[in-house]
């Protein structure tokens, strides 16, 4: 059950991202930076709303 609701709530805004970012090919493998960049803006949104506080 937690593992179906933090899928539901994290993998709508990755997917966006996703889209917008597509993965870099090496060879046979592939970097997907989707994660981390979504990551990253959750880290800027939680910086900035600390700041107006």
């Amino acid at each position: 059950m937690v593992v179906v609701a933090s899928y539901a709530v994290t993998d709508p805004p990755i997917r966006v991202v996703r889209r917008a970012v597509p993965p870099i090919r090496i060879g046979m493998a592939k970097l997907v930076f989707s994660w981390s960049i979504g990551m990253l803006v959750c880290l800027v949104l939680i910086w900035v709303i600390g700041l107006v506080k």
